[in-house]
């Protein structure tokens, strides 16, 4: 599950190449909507799987007596990791457009 989850790193370098408007960065995908749109759907559909996977999983890999604290450390985690992901869309803006 680890190789699924860090291959989907591809995604940010996909989202680079994607028409923005002021982007630096060439756009080998044209000015076609397609293509952003088919890879956000892709990955919101490889972030449901994989965090669906973790969440039912994870619990059954420690204790009975720690399972509960080991949901709520992943929910802590999954709501941690989708907060530095909205944040890091203005990151990858700035990068993009050439304003970082």
């Amino acid at each position: 599950m680890l190789f699924w989850s860090l291959s989907r790193l591809i995604f940010f370098p996909l989202f680079l190449l994607c028409n923005v408007d002021g982007s630096v960065v060439g756009t080998p995908f044209g000015d076609s909507d397609i293509f952003p749109t088919t890879f956000m759907i892709v990955f919101a559909t490889s972030n449901g799987f994989l965090s669906s996977l973790c969440m039912m999983l994870g619990p059954t890999m420690v204790e009975p007596k720690d399972q509960i604290k080991c949901g709520n450390v992943m929910i802590f985690f999954l709501s941690a990791g989708l907060m530095a992901g909205s944040l890091l869309s203005f990151v990858t803006l700035r990068v993009s457009t050439g304003e970082f």
